[in-house]
């Protein structure tokens, strides 16, 4: 289905998104509907890497495919899945401590260079805070249910990948296939609406929430300014106690004094209290 949204479609406030079915849940795309997805402007200052089928938000996507290219690097693995929808998809995941960069045969080699320019990128560049993923048993050529979030590499589409299935029978990847379509008929297929009490609640609900946020964060403020102002004090009382006792050290002794008078009758009690025990 091409995302092509209507003129009439309604683009709801990020604080209804917790009612939206996609956002909590891995949206089951194509490598195809992936680069079709949309920005809109003023979301992404609100929440980063969300994209838009139709008017459903989209941040976790899942796809099933097979390993048309699969590159190992230090840090970091790099895969190009092909799902048959007319596109390819890079999928990008730290690189686990066990795996072990294994020589490619001449086959690989010519596929992952088939891939890369059908996609257009080189991905030679590390991206920080990858996922480290165990690709244990991933070749070329395997099929595999994918799950991650989006991201964008030299202005082309990538997953960033949080989990991996390997596809062993035809059985298990006829029933992924089938969950995707249900998923885009059921799902996908239609807009997304909310009625207008639907979306006053989820307003209020966020307006307390910020409020709650904001009171919060100025209660803390004015606990550090508190406590700052007390640290100053303190410092200033030390600093004049020290210079005043600098100029006259009998202050010193009277302060001496003045404590020994009155940790007495405290050692007194206790050693009361300790004879009554005894």
């Amino acid at each position: 289905m091409p995302n092509h949204p209507p003129a009439t479609l309604t683009f709801y406030k990020a604080c209804c998104f917790d009612l939206s079915p996609t956002w909590g849940n891995w949206a089951r795309l194509t490598a195809a509907d992936l680069h079709a997805l949309k920005e809109r402007q003023g979301f992404q200052a609100q929440e980063p890497n969300i994209y838009f089928y139709l008017n459903h938000p989209i941040r976790w996507v899942a796809l099933v495919g097979v390993i048309v290219a699969f590159d190992v690097y230090d840090r970091r693995c790099i895969m190009i899945l092909d799902d048959s929808s007319g596109a390819t998809i890079e999928v990008v995941c730290g690189r686990a401590n066990e795996q072990s960069i294994e020589a490619k045969s001449d086959l690989q080699q010519a596929i992952t260079a088939k891939a890369t320019a059908i996609s257009g990128q080189t991905a030679e560049t590390y991206k920080p805070g990858l996922t480290p993923v165990d690709l244990t048993g991933v070749d070329v050529g395997s099929v595999v249910t994918i799950k991650g979030t989006m991201g964008t590499f030299r202005e082309s589409r990538q997953i960033l990948l949080e989990r991996l299935w390997i596809l062993r029978t035809t059985t298990e990847e006829a029933a992924a296939w089938a969950k995707n379509a249900t998923y885009k008929r059921d799902v996908l297929s239609r807009p997304w609406v909310l009625t207008d009490k639907e979306q006053r609640q989820a307003e209020r609900e966020a307006q307390g929430y910020e409020a709650k946020k904001k009171a919060k964060e100025e209660h803390k403020r004015k606990k550090q300014a508190l406590e700052e102002e007390k640290r100053r004090r303190a410092q200033h009382r030390a600093r004049r106690r020290a210079h005043a006792e600098a100029l006259d050290p009998r202050i010193a002794e009277r302060r001496d004094d003045r404590h020994e008078a009155n940790q007495r009758p405290r050692r007194e009690r206790k050693e009361r209290h300790d004879r009554k025990d005894a």
